[in-house]
């Protein structure tokens, strides 16, 4: 059986009012929250560098590390 990690999260404002539509560059590619601000993308295992833009909130990035067989928020 061949498991491939899955990323999910959710994008909230500084109040946790979630943010729609909101771009995330990971693995080369661009994916955008739903309304509700949430998202999801299938990765090989491996370390990424996410970044979350937004034009109207400052650009947060952080490292993933999806190499190990856990769940982490």
């Amino acid at each position: 059986m061949i498991i491939i990690p899955v990323l999910e999260g959710r994008v909230t404002d500084e109040n946790h009012v979630p943010i729609p539509m909101c771009p995330i560059e990971v693995g080369g590619r661009v994916i955008m929250t739903d309304n509700d601000g949430k998202f999801s993308i299938e990765l090989p295992k491996g370390k990424y560098s996410l970044k979350i833009r937004h034009p109207a909130y400052w650009e947060v990035s952080r490292k993933i590390d999806l190499s190990k067989d856990f769940y982490t928020t």
